[in-house]
């Protein structure tokens, strides 16, 4: 029995359609998934004295942009300044030890005098000059002495100082201040976040991705991020800058981190994001298929 013409056209290119299906020769249209994540800012920081003590100064407010060792709020620290004046007067007092080292100077010279005199014509006894040696060996303890006690205060000053500045607390990075918690005059206990500082003119988004994800990414990857600015959808470029190592023991997921730059402010910190990545196997077949057509 004769086929129509068009019939067997249609089954000719049906076959053709098999085996190129078979071969791995067709075009497959690539499959994509959306991982969702939120946005954080790149330093978030909490903010705690590491002493107690009772607030004396707020200076700054919030939504305050500060610089990196801005000083945020201090302490009341008059007892520690007192004793940063009194330890930087003993430091400075070198008025005894000056006074030992010109003693020393001239009975130095004293003794040199009398060797001279005792070794020529001993018109000086020799105990005179032991007791002159005596007097030079007390004077060099004494000073040596003094030298030390001299350090030591300077080192006393610098601790002083140093429970004098712990009084005040600085942010560790530039950002905008978003919160403090606490009022003049009131007890700041040591650990306790008082103020929060956020960087937000660098943000990074995390999301979790299956391990076959994982492995087909590294760090230094571009990757567009789509943020929900509200009504709007804010397209940014990343980078990949962490994957993790390991993978979630409860769900098999593996954290990545994207950083992206966020100069102008339009996007808060908090709001959710997206990506979208190529399913990694489908990457794969292509790939090979790619490989065994060869050029």
């Amino acid at each position: 029995m004769t086929r129509p013409p068009g019939l067997t056209v249609a089954i000719g290119r049906r076959l053709s359609w098999l085996v190129l299906l078979a071969a791995g020769s067709l075009p497959s249209q690539a499959r994509s998934e959306e991982f969702v994540g939120l946005t954080e800012p790149v330093h978030d920081v909490d903010l705690a004295f590491p002493v107690d003590g009772v607030t004396a100064d707020i200076l700054v407010k919030e939504g305050q942009r500060v610089k990196k060792g801005a000083a945020l709020l201090r302490l009341d620290a008059r007892i520690q300044q007192l004793e940063v004046e009194r330890r930087g007067l003993m430091a400075a007092d070198r008025g005894r030890l000056d006074a030992a080292i010109k003693s020393r100077v001239i009975v130095g010279a004293m003794l040199d005098s009398s060797r001279r005199l005792f070794k020529e014509n001993q018109s000086v006894s020799e105990d005179e000059v032991r007791k002159l040696e005596l007097e030079c060996c007390r004077l060099d303890g004494e000073i040596a002495a003094m030298d030390k006690d001299l350090q030591r205060e300077k080192v006393e000053l610098h601790m002083a100082q140093t429970e004098f500045e712990r009084r005040t607390l600085a942010s560790p990075v530039d950002g905008v201040v978003t919160e403090i918690k606490l009022e003049t005059g009131e007890w700041a206990a040591a650990g306790r976040t008082v103020a929060h500082v956020a960087d937000t003119s660098h943000c990074h988004l995390e999301v979790s991705l299956d391990e076959a994800r994982a492995r087909s990414l590294k760090a230094g990857d571009r990757i567009p991020v789509e943020v929900n600015a509200g009504a709007a959808k804010v397209l940014r470029e990343g980078k990949l800058d962490f994957v993790s190592p390991v993978a979630d023991p409860a769900s098999g997921l593996v954290r990545i981190k994207i950083s992206f730059d966020n100069q102008d402010g339009r996007i808060y910190p908090g709001m959710s994001a997206r990506i979208t990545l190529e399913d990694a196997g489908e990457n794969h077949r292509r790939e090979s298929g790619a490989e065994a057509r060869g050029p």
